[in-house]
């Protein structure tokens, strides 16, 4: 009976040893794993630092069959924004400034008067020949008067009423000419330049101009272009217009290439309008 015994004691023991060995090999292997795992996990994010997640680099090629294009090649130069009237004024008369009406920055319109040029010998010349033609007409509705009733002559007659009607045409004349007197605005926009003062002799002469007009209700930008581009130039080329002050491009067209070369700087000018 205590053999017995004794050889279920050993038994117990020794499958007892055999598990606990087990069990060390297992928590062992388990913290090797442990080990290598966050070996591993540094090695992934510091590859996904330095190049990126692999998965991010998959690139999607298509293949397309090669075709003749348009291919569209711009050039940059710098324009300037003006107004599509951009006019000078000179008098229709010579004659001395007695009085300017407007100054620069003033918004005028179409017909009003900008400046005053010395008329008073036109208005004298009015006065007296206003006299005259009263007396013509008086002259002239008497003769008239008497040819209906059949008394005097007609060589009369028709002479009261060229001389009416002479006298009527040269009246017409000075009232132009007291017209041209005053400097007009020939379009509605503002006042750039006053070229004349008070006291000034001015004329007709183109080089001296006495007012400058702009109209900004029609813009257009214009750009001086390099000679060597004139003959691909046209006029319905599209264009982009940049204002770099205010972010903002827009999309145009040419209206205006010219075709003459300025001998100066060797470029032309073209237009696009707003």
């Amino acid at each position: 009976m205590k053999k017995i015994i004794v050889i279920i004691s050993l038994l117990i023991v020794a499958f007892g040893c055999k598990n606990n060995n087990k069990q060390n090999e297992l928590q062992k292997l388990l913290k090797q794993r442990e080990e290598l795992t966050q070996k591993i996990e540094k090695l992934q994010s510091e590859l996904k630092a330095s190049n990126g997640d692999s998965t991010q680099k998959v690139i999607l090629v298509e293949i397309s069959e090669i075709k003749p294009q348009e291919f569209n090649h711009y050039i940059e130069v710098q324009g300037k924004v003006d107004g599509e009237d951009n006019i000078y004024i000179a008098p229709k008369m010579s004659g001395i400034v007695t009085a300017i009406y407007v100054k620069e920055g003033d918004a005028v319109k179409k017909g009003q008067v900008l400046a005053q040029i010395d008329d008073a010998v036109i208005k004298q010349s009015i006065e007296e020949l206003q006299t005259q033609l009263n007396f013509a007409n008086n002259l002239y509705n008497k003769q008239k008067n008497l040819w209906e009733k059949k008394i005097g002559s007609e060589v009369q007659y028709l002479t009261a009423k060229n001389n009416k009607e002479a006298l009527e045409k040269k009246m017409a004349t000075l009232n132009e000419q007291l017209s041209m007197a005053k400097i007009t605005a020939p379009i509605s926009g503002t006042i750039e330049e006053v070229g004349v003062k008070v006291g000034q002799v001015t004329s007709p002469a183109p080089n001296m101009p006495a007012f400058r007009m702009v109209n900004f209700s029609k813009i257009k930008v214009t750009a001086e272009v390099a000679e060597a581009y004139s003959p691909k130039v046209r006029k319905g080329d599209k264009v982009y217009i940049k204002f770099p002050d205010f972010n903002e491009e827009i999309e145009s067209n040419i209206s205006f290439a010219s075709k003459y070369i300025n001998p100066t700087n060797r470029t032309f000018t073209i237009e696009s309008r707003l």
